[in-house]
């Protein structure tokens, strides 16, 4: 393994900033296009109505591709951390676990708290009804039933002590370790299901070998090309979305293809995008977004307690004469304008500043002479 620091990396990747904004909206489309529409006797998603620009829409608008791609991130940018901090597994253990309480938590309190509120001023929610007691366990991650997509981040709490125990294998020179574990949980993850079931389901557990794929990707960036990194990105974008769409009822083969083409995405992006893919790493839009992706994602369920609780106006809509599509993407824009100040705010005034107090209580634990070296993905 090369050095902490080795030729090639950079603390900081802005493209890989704009493409976690990116897909924070698909994630936010598809879940706006799950709402019902009541049509005969079974309620129909918008998204399955047969409609070619449906099918456009379907296509950008993911559920799970982008959810790995985030996983695969958050395993190579916590990797680039962990190995820039040029620091043994067990000196960075624990400013690394406070580090990631102090980005995971506060965000998420903010966005449990501000559902709460949303039920207590209107009554409305995305499903359960919560009493006090639910309140707490969603408000310690121990539930995520008043905001469904906190199953994931439950995911990267996981995959805290993997990541560790990726590094040391890294430090060790054990990566090929790393790639065959990885390659049969990838393989042979429907198999072990049974035995991986926590409390609301699997799901948690089953991805944890995309942050392993992400760790070797950050090993072996520094052998990649730079000059050849708008073909890998493209490659790699071309073999994303060719996944999704050719494994849509194969979720298993879907997630592996999904894993390893995020892994070709962020090598190309990490790499320095040039010409017109440089927009990733200078758009001052796609940079905002991705700097509140985090809070984006979080509370973007909120417009939800909305849009699937109305399936007859939605019915009226239709009969009107406006095409399924034009409603998705017309309750997207919707969503999107109602959700992003709320996640400035959550960015501005929670997620920063609980970032700057994590990294103020790690720094006392490095070596003085390690003081002002701040991890990247940890800012």
């Amino acid at each position: 393994m090369k050095e902490a620091g080795a030729e090639g990396s950079r603390r900081f990747y802005p493209e890989l900033e704009s493409l976690r904004g990116l897909a924070a909206l698909s994630v936010a489309g598809f879940h706006v296009s799950q709402a019902l529409v009541p049509t005969g006797a079974d309620p129909v998603k918008l998204r399955d109505m047969p409609s070619g620009a449906m099918d456009v829409l379907n296509f950008f608008f993911l559920g799970a591709p982008p959810v790995i791609f985030f996983f695969v991130l958050s395993g190579f940018v916590l990797t680039a951390s962990l190995r820039n901090a040029g620091r043994p597994v067990s000196e960075v253990t624990a400013p690394f676990v406070i580090a990631r309480l102090f980005r995971i938590y506060p965000a998420w309190i903010f966005t449990i708290l501000v559902f709460a509120s949303v039920y207590w001023l209107s009554g409305r929610t995305l499903g359960i009804v919560p009493g006090t007691a639910e309140i707490i366990r969603n408000l310690a991650l121990l539930s995520v039933t008043m905001d469904g997509v906190g199953w994931s981040i439950q995911t990267e709490l996981l995959a805290v002590p993997v990541l560790l125990l990726a590094f040391h294998w890294l430090c060790a020179g054990k990566m090929r370790a790393i790639v065959v574990i990885a390659a049969l949980l990838a393989v042979f993850i429907n198999l072990l299901k049974p035995i991986l079931y926590l409390p609301g389901g699997p799901s948690r557990v089953i991805y944890l070998y995309c942050f392993l794929f992400g760790a070797v990707t950050c090993v072996l960036l520094p052998r990649a090309d730079p000059r050849r990194a708008n073909l890998i990105f493209a490659c790699g974008v071309a073999a994303f979305f060719l996944g999704a769409y050719l494994f849509a009822n194969h979720s298993n083969v879907k997630d592996a293809w999904c894993t390893i083409a995020s892994c070709i995405v962020i090598t190309g992006a990490a790499l320095g995008l040039t010409g017109w893919l440089a927009i990733f790493r200078d758009s001052t839009l796609l940079r905002f977004m991705g700097r509140i992706s985090y809070s984006f994602y979080l509370l973007h369920p909120l417009t939800l307690t909305i849009f699937w609780q109305m399936p007859q106006v939605l019915d009226t809509v239709l009969r009107a004469g406006y095409p399924p599509w034009f409603v998705v993407l017309a309750m997207f824009l919707i969503s999107a304008v109602i959700t992003l100040p709320l996640a400035a705010l959550s960015y501005r005034f929670v997620e920063r500043p609980f970032v700057r107090i994590g990294s103020r209580l790690t720094s006392s634990m490095r070596p003085r002479a390690d003081v002002s070296a701040v991890p990247a993905g940890m800012s």
